[in-house]
């Protein structure tokens, strides 16, 4: 067996390691070129977006879910996002779910206790992503647009609690796959260069 010893110089293993003459790196950081909402940079990575000093920096939580949202589980999300769980503004908190498989479980004791702190807020990615584009210290955060309760959920974001199952024909794959989604079943199997599966 053989280990490879990590170096912080130029290892032969590994080729040339110069930082300073990297032909892949990313250029220098222009502050001129790259503002917000849709550019950020620091040369040192110590600048926190719109110049804010750290205590004025919302300290934010991201409950992401990687596993399917069916009739197993549909209960237990409903307990965890109640209309009691709220962050700071008063807006009930919010998750992220990248759907895959089942058997989730979270502790409703570290929601409830890390809520309790007023500059601590449990957003989603998007929200966070929005924050980042539009940095906002505590002190403004109640009346931060992106952060609203009445937040408008486009028909297709919307979760259902009894998906349809779709048997779908592969190419690239050569067999059946299913899907399960809340809306019409697509003629093909989404994947690369037909992620929509439409029958081409």
């Amino acid at each position: 067996m053989y280990f490879l010893r990590a170096c912080c110089h130029y290892c032969p293993c590994l080729g040339a390691a110069d930082a300073d003459h990297d032909p892949n790196a990313a250029t220098r950081c222009d502050y001129s070129n790259c503002t917000l909402p849709d550019c950020f940079c620091s040369r040192d990575g110590t600048l926190i977006p719109g110049n804010m000093e750290p205590s004025q920096v919302p300290q934010m939580i991201t409950l992401t879910f990687d596993d399917a949202v069916n009739f197993e589980n549909w209960n237990l999300y409903k307990q965890i996002f109640t209309e009691t769980r709220t962050n700071p503004n008063g807006c009930p908190i919010h998750g992220t779910f990248y759907i895959s498989h089942e058997y989730n479980n979270y502790q409703y004791r570290f929601l409830d206790d890390v809520r309790k702190l007023p500059d601590v807020w449990i957003v989603n990615n998007q929200e966070v992503i929005k924050w980042m584009r539009e940095p906002t210290p505590n002190s403004q955060l109640a009346s931060f647009e992106p952060w609203k309760c009445q937040q408008q959920v486009a028909p297709e974001d919307k979760a259902c609690s009894i998906p349809k199952a779709c048997k779908l024909k592969n190419r690239m794959l050569r067999g059946d796959r299913y899907l399960h989604t809340c809306f019409e079943c697509p003629d093909v199997y989404p994947w690369l260069k037909n992620e929509f599966g439409l029958r081409l």
